[in-house]
């Protein structure tokens, strides 16, 4: 099924798409407990296998973010690294792809080290 939902600083989140949400537990590379859109997750897994065979790793980061977790992102990475960072990267709670689990934050993986941790 194709999903089409807009959400940008322009188009905020609405409540109602909670009902349209078909989130799974996986896995993050940190091996902590993220949610995510089960279609979109099938989809990552065919990169990922396509990806690795040209010996290219990734993994998921973050994924499905509720407006709360959102708000406490900004926050951190406000202290972190300042206004201006924020403003630039960071969208708005409410306004955020990832409210929606479609959206995924990737992480890429040495195959090199992770062949040497094998041996």
């Amino acid at each position: 099924m194709y999903k089409t939902i807009l959400i940008n600083k322009n188009n905020k989140f609405k409540e109602s798409y909670n009902k349209r949400l078909d989130l799974i537990e996986v896995k993050n590379y940190q091996d902590n407990n993220i949610l995510i859109d089960r279609e979109t997750y099938e989809h990552f897994k065919e990169l990922r296998k396509e990806l690795l065979n040209n010996n290219i790793k990734i993994a998921i980061d973050d994924s499905y973010r509720s407006i709360e977790h959102q708000l406490e992102l900004k926050n951190k990475l406000l202290e972190t690294y300042g206004e201006e960072y924020v403003n630039n990267f960071v969208a708005e709670p409410s306004y955020s792809e990832h409210h929606t689990g479609l959206a995924i934050d990737l992480e890429l993986i040495d195959v090199e080290d992770d062949l040497k941790e094998e041996t």
